[in-house]
């Protein structure tokens, strides 16, 4: 019972950034919570003191991405960083970290080096296999040495891109779209795992693609898709709706 408490202070402490002292202040503050049960996979995004993650819906997605122009090589890098994160659902330092030899065009696939140097195998879709082929013409120029070798995401002098450079480009991305939201690079792996369970993906597949170790660590997002069902339940059951 204490190692379980003591996990479940630390997902509190996690989404919420609280100290100690004030985890135990939430613990008390929130009736059932105590009840090991009532946490299932760690999923207590049902709460109002603990927020879930962020992400776009579908026509805000379609929107960041139309918003950014291909016919320069900064706008073709733009929507590479843009189509990657969200159709990968890779973490930016797994994005920085992509040389051209991990990706495999014709199997749709990318081998990522991930946390704890785990490997995994990420998909992508046409509209990504698109942009890299675009971004590869385009910056061949750029390459040096033994191609293959070479990190995807390079700035002008051939270097490999930070993740702090990443996070500067999502930002001018989101400035021109002209959508009022405050995302981050990781905002758009959210959105992959959201989108995927709204589409019918399993949970496993899911934990799978996203690299974590922990099936708890996914299932914070079914608590965003169920939201979703319950909602268009609500608004579309002939008896869900009040008289």
């Amino acid at each position: 019972r204490e190692s379980t408490e003591s996990e479940l202070y630390n997902i509190v402490g996690f989404q919420t950034n609280l100290k100690w002292g004030e985890q135990k202040r939430v613990f008390s503050m929130i009736p059932g919570l105590n009840n090991v049960d009532f946490v299932k996979y760690g999923v207590m995004h049902r709460n109002s003191f603990i927020c879930a993650p962020k992400y776009l819906n579908y026509e805000e997605i379609e929107k960041l991405l139309n918003s950014i122009e291909i016919d320069t090589k900064e706008g073709i890098q733009e929507r590479l960083i843009i189509e990657l994160l969200y159709s990968t659902g890779i973490r930016v330092s797994e994005l920085v970290n992509i040389k051209i030899k991990d990706i495999k065009i014709k199997e749709n696939q990318i081998n990522i080096l991930g946390k704890g140097n785990k490997e995994r195998i990420v998909l992508f879709g046409e509209k990504a296999k698109e942009i890299i082929k675009i971004y590869l013409n385009a910056y061949k120029d750029e390459f040096t040495g033994n191609i293959s070798n070479q990190y995807l995401l390079i700035n002008k002098k051939g270097k490999q891109l930070t993740t702090n450079k990443i996070e500067l480009i999502v930002k001018d991305v989101l400035k021109k779209s002209a959508l009022k939201l405050n995302i981050s690079p990781h905002t758009l792996r959210h959105t992959f795992a959201t989108h995927m369970l709204d589409s019918g993906a399993d949970l496993k597949s899911v934990q799978e693609l996203l690299g974590h170790e922990n099936l708890k660590t996914t299932a914070i997002y079914t608590h965003i898709s169920n939201e979703r069902l319950k909602h268009i339940y609500i608004n579309s059951h002939p008896r869900a709706l009040k008289k």
